[in-house]
């Protein structure tokens, strides 16, 4: 999991192994792969967390999660009330 994660925190959206023929030329697309992830745990968690979780903005983050169709927004208002 610690390098799925270390994967995905890579903030730039060109980055070299994305941008690498020769691993495209084998049949490997990363940047797919990694919207793919990341699609994936914007469903599922709240997009505070997966800023957190990868490195990237909570604006991008709140993107990914309403392309998931996912609403978190009780959980912001959640945490602060436990805290």
């Amino acid at each position: 999991m610690a390098s799925f994660i270390r994967a995905l925190s890579h903030s730039s959206t060109k980055c070299a192994i994305c941008c690498d023929d020769e691993v495209v030329g084998h049949g490997i697309h990363p940047r797919a792969s990694r919207s793919a992830a990341l699609f994936a745990l914007a469903g599922q968690i709240p997009a505070p967390v997966l800023a957190d979780l990868v490195g990237i903005s909570t604006g991008k983050a709140a993107a990914w999660a309403k392309l998931a169709a996912r609403d978190w927004s009780d959980y912001v208002a959640n945490r602060a009330a436990s805290r």
